[in-house]
């Protein structure tokens, strides 16, 4: 039902679409992560725009393939990849970005590991949303 009155607050069928996700995948998991953590997912999709969702599912992807690459520490990865992900935005939007998802407990701001004043790390919590909203709806939906 919260997810229906969210779905008419907002204009975006990318944030339905992520409801709609979220509520499919809290299926699938069952009762192992409750309700209140399922309403949390769903407060997040409302604030989150599509950019924003974009930039922590890249930064989660250019960290896995990183990592992968290098035996470093994971804050270097994790800033590396940061970085890497420059193209289309500004360094200060993309610090926006950063201080907008680390405001939602997603990621984490990092220092001196590349130079940078404004690289962050997704956290455990940035890799669920995103693990949430990739769950695609049985019927052939893509994630």
């Amino acid at each position: 039902m919260e997810a229906a009155r969210r779905c008419e607050t907002v204009r975006s069928k990318e944030r339905i679409k992520r409801f709609a996700a979220i509520l499919a995948h809290s299926l699938e998991v069952g009762p192992k992560d409750g309700a209140d953590y399922v309403e949390e997912m769903l407060r997040i999709a409302t604030e989150l725009s599509d950019w924003d969702v974009k930039v922590l599912d890249c930064a989660l992807t250019a960290f896995a393939r990183h990592r992968a690459e290098t035996p470093e520490a994971d804050s270097v990865i994790a800033a590396r990849a940061w970085i890497q992900m420059r193209s289309g935005l500004s360094g200060d939007e993309l610090a926006s970005v950063g201080a907008k998802l680390q405001s939602f407990g997603l990621t984490s701001r990092i220092e001196g590991q590349t130079g940078e004043q404004n690289s962050y790390r997704v956290l455990e919590r940035g890799k669920r949303f995103i693990e949430y909203i990739r769950c695609a709806p049985r019927g052939g939906a893509d994630r």
